[in-house]
């Protein structure tokens, strides 16, 4: 309060959509994907680091469970990658934190191989030893330079110049990936499940205050105004989208393995 008046706190300007979803750094290096991506990525690594080893069934076939020699995992040191507490569980409890806690050491260790790398300028003893260097006359014109760059890299043209970070991953929901992971981890854990039951308990996580029906049988007569019941063929979809989520689910975590995330639909 100055002089009998209030004064009022001016109000900053919010953020630009941008940097709410990207993590950009003050040297202009950027993520390529949002956060929710790098934590799900280090959530299936973990799981496959606790799976190392043994088989997965997909469409009839077999599949060993481990790390390639992809470049990926060149970065990644897979090896202190903790099995415990274990993902792989039945019981929710602590599960979100233990993935905060967990998530969140794994990007702040590995979070500069997430980035891509920017053009930089200045002398050469600032400049890493991976990149190339172009040292031009102080009084070059610049469509000079400029065409010089361009030859040197024309041979080039047909590789895939779009990414230059050590590990590049796709976009995905988070949706999707929470809802992929408690279907793996609860299809891995628990036999007594059933499609529908494995719908259920997943919504029960996705959903807050969501209550699983009481399923009842069809009225084998089928007689005019009895009462409307929840059945089984009320949840047809669900079933399939459950049975596609568990097919998916393996598919993500074997694909991983060979070095792409995240990769659902197809085995590479």
């Amino acid at each position: 309060m100055t002089n009998g008046h209030k004064t009022r706190k001016k109000k900053e300007d919010p953020l630009p959509t941008v940097e709410q979803r990207r993590i950009l750094k003050r040297d202009f290096s950027k993520l390529v994907v949002d956060r929710p991506v790098y934590r799900w990525f280090a959530v299936w690594s973990k799981v496959l680091k606790e799976l190392e080893g043994q088989n997965i069934e997909v469409r009839g076939k077999k599949y060993k469970l481990g790390f390639s020699k992809h470049n990926m995992w060149k970065y990644i040191n897979t090896n202190t990658i903790p099995k415990s507490p274990k993902f792989v569980r039945s019981d929710n409890k602590n599960l979100p934190r233990d993935i905060s806690a967990f998530s969140d050491s794994f990007f702040n260790k590995y979070r500069p191989h997430f980035i891509e790398r920017t053009t930089m300028t200045g002398q050469a003893d600032g400049i890493p030893n991976d990149y190339e260097s172009f040292h031009f006359p102080p009084n070059l014109p610049i469509r000079d330079r400029v065409h010089i760059v361009r030859m040197h890299y024309m041979e080039k043209e047909n590789q895939d110049t779009k990414h230059s970070a050590d590990i590049v991953l796709d976009q995905t929901e988070e949706g999707l990936m929470k809802r992929l992971f408690h279907t793996f981890r609860l299809d891995m854990t628990r036999d007594d499940l059933t499609n529908l039951d494995l719908y259920f308990q997943v919504e029960k996580i996705m959903r807050k205050g969501f209550v699983i029906p009481k399923i009842e049988r069809v009225n084998a007569t089928g007689a005019i105004g009895s009462r409307q019941r929840t059945t089984r063929g009320d949840y047809e979809s669900s079933i399939r989208k459950t049975q596609r989520d568990r097919r998916f689910a393996k598919i993500l975590l074997i694909n991983l393995g060979k070095g792409l995330f995240p990769r659902i639909k197809s085995i590479i």
